[in-house]
């Protein structure tokens, strides 16, 4: 059984020739770089079409399912299903065999009711406690809508994850536990501009934020590696993402070689000893356990959603999506952070976090649409906005912001007088917003 909890990189080697673009639009992010993961851009448009609660989308590999979204969410979720088709096939070194006008099919209902519903009547009963389920008879993936945006496209890309390398690798028979969550939770996290995508990635944010929960569940019991290959035990979601993703690209792909000879092997055959391949392809487990809770502080995520949502969206690439204030903080607390915010549609508010000593008390500076700007300081939970000046609209605001002083635009420096603690973040009220952050992260 492949469950996936209410949580949320690899390095795909490139595909055949013509079967991926290797550049995304992150401004200069595109993979032919210092970043060695390329894009995977799949651009022939979908075939979307109303139907009962939600839309039925027709891609080239998948027919899918999804309720709760618009038709243009929708399109996109198509298009990202085939660029992580592109992904994964590199990734794996092989892909599904479908027959000629197959699909692999994904149901993604509005809530956990309708999820509970569709799989029961495709003959199984749901899991309790799961946010998706990918059920190989009916070689099929079921979701249900979660609370973030990062999340639910993670929880997709998990679930077909599974499907993917299951029908592609392992004749759809199961095998460790550790293993396939491994995989699946490693290949989720994930880059998405909208158009093209990379997988086994760390986000710069999330509510999840496995890799803190992995470095804090490191730290008070280490990691019993042997235990877990024999079967003896079975570690947290988080942990099998670390493994795996340590194994995978962890200290400049020390392991990467050994891990995909032993990947051969168990996908191969579920009945392969899986400690004594580790031993042979990989190396010693408890030399291994050492060096990943050695390596795991360098695999954090830099920042921590606050309030509302925030979209990863590549290296220094985030989105706010928000009805009211939303901050993400840097967990470092950094000197100086450096980011710039695209200007936004309709009446729009952002900028940066200056002071921060909890969610009922705290600061930010913040420009306006209309070239405003204003302090945002919640004390005791009572708010005072404050107008303090104005900047020439543009069509995109760099902001500096050491301590409690902030620049914009290369103009005069602004210092914010608060009573809470200095910190460093991002701020949006009532915005969807694009920020790149050039710093600290």
């Amino acid at each position: 059984m492949w469950l996936l909890p209410l949580a949320l990189s690899c390095t795909p080697g490139a595909g055949p020739a013509g079967d991926f673009a290797d550049t995304g639009s992150l401004g200069d992010d595109t993979g032919a770089g210092a970043d060695p993961d390329p894009w995977y851009c799949a651009d022939a448009a979908p075939t979307v079409t109303e139907e009962g609660a939600g839309y039925r989308v027709t891609t080239d590999h998948y027919d899918l399912y999804l309720e709760g979204v618009s038709a243009a969410e929708a399109e996109e979720d198509g298009r990202m299903a085939e660029a992580a088709w592109l992904a994964w096939s590199a990734y794996f070194e092989a892909a599904p065999a479908l027959d000629p006008g197959a699909h692999l099919k994904v149901e993604y209902l509005a809530n956990e009711a309708a999820w509970e519903a569709a799989i029961a009547a495709d003959g199984t009963a749901a899991p309790v406690g799961a946010g998706g389920y990918y059920w190989p008879p009916t070689e099929t993936v079921y979701l249900w809508a979660q609370p973030t945006l990062y999340y639910n496209a993670t929880l997709l890309l998990h679930e077909m994850t599974h499907q993917f390398h299951l029908l592609a690798r392992t004749g759809n028979s199961a095998r460790p536990a550790w293993y396939l969550e491994g995989a699946a939770e490693h290949l989720s996290r994930h880059d998405w501009d909208g158009r093209c995508l990379r997988l086994g990635r760390t986000p710069i944010l999330s509510q999840e934020d496995f890799p803190a929960l992995a470095l804090a569940e490191l730290g008070a019991n280490g990691l019993d590696l042997p235990s877990i290959l024999s079967g003896v035990s079975a570690p947290s979601r988080p942990i099998d993402r670390a493994l795996w993703q340590y194994l995978d690209r962890g200290d400049g792909g020390r392991y990467h070689d050994g891990f995909r000879a032993f990947r051969d092997q168990v996908d191969a055959d579920a009945s392969v000893d899986a400690a004594a391949a580790f031993a042979a392809d990989v190396g010693d487990p408890d030399t291994v356990a050492a060096d990943l809770i050695a390596w795991e502080p360098q695999a954090t995520e830099p920042m921590i959603p606050v309030f509302v949502d925030w979209v990863h969206e590549g290296p220094g690439h985030l989105r706010s999506v928000s009805s009211a204030m939303s901050v993400a903080l840097d967990k470092t607390v950094p000197a100086e952070l450096d980011a710039t915010l695209a200007a936004g549609t309709g009446t729009w508010f952002g900028g940066v976090v200056v002071a921060w000593d909890g969610p009922s008390d705290f600061t930010t500076y913040l420009v306006g649409s209309d070239g405003s700007t204003s302090v945002f300081d919640v004390t005791a939970g009572v708010v005072d906005w404050m107008y303090v000046g104005t900047v020439e609209p543009a069509a995109s605001y760099s902001f500096v912001a050491t301590g409690t002083s902030v620049t914009v635009n290369g103009g005069p420096a602004t210092t914010i007088a608060t009573d809470h603690a200095a910190a460093v973040g991002l701020a949006a009220y009532a915005s969807n917003l694009d920020f790149t952050a050039v710093g600290p992260l």
